[in-house]
């Protein structure tokens, strides 16, 4: 992909990661602005205030990292990535949690297994357990039911192949819809 010239001086893109889904996200993102990607651990180099777009990863509701860009950078886009698909309900409770006034884009990451260890580790246990009971006794595609309890045990099938196949949803083309809305907002 080629760079985009984004200008309104946009200094960098700036990412908390736990196993690894937005850090990929930022740097793809970074890498087609042309503009530098710092791990919120190592952030030497940028100064307080500097223009940024920020990724962070979900853990129950609340997106890591976001308290300490938010005390330092000047945000002009936050980015959560989840494991879920971004439905409207959960990005307005992410916006809510977070006390999100800035503009939000919601990414589904996807799940790595192999990177979890200790409380982690065995939280998504609990979740694949408990998705996997409700797949079982779900409704199935020939029943009739409303389109809302379909969607949702279509999407709890989708999750549950998530954690069991370790599968990663950041691809070039879902970056490039994250950048189409960048450029919208200027």
């Amino acid at each position: 992909m080629d760079n985009v010239s984004m200008g309104g001086g946009l200094k960098a893109v700036v990412y908390c990661s736990h196993t690894g889904h937005a850090k990929k996200c930022a740097e793809l993102f970074s890498n087609r602005l042309g503009v530098p990607c710092y791990d919120i651990k190592n952030i030497k180099g940028l100064g307080r205030n500097s223009n940024i777009v920020f990724f962070g990863w979900i853990r129950a509701n609340k997106i890591m990292g976001y308290k300490k860009a938010k005390g330092f950078f000047d945000i002009k886009l936050i980015c959560g990535v989840g494991m879920c698909k971004g439905t409207d309900s959960i990005i307005q409770s992410l916006i809510e949690r977070n006390d999100i006034d800035k503009p939000f884009y919601y990414v589904q990451g996807g799940v790595n297994t192999e990177r979890l260890s200790g409380v982690y580790k065995w939280i998504l246990n609990i979740v694949r357990f408990g998705i996997g009971k409700a797949v079982s006794q779900g409704v199935s595609p020939d029943e009739s039911f409303d389109s809302k309890a379909q969607a949702e045990y279509e999407d709890n099938k989708e999750l549950l192949k998530d954690i069991q196949y370790n599968r990663d949803h950041i691809t070039d083309s879902a970056v490039e819809e994250l950048v189409k809305y960048y450029q919208a907002l200027k």
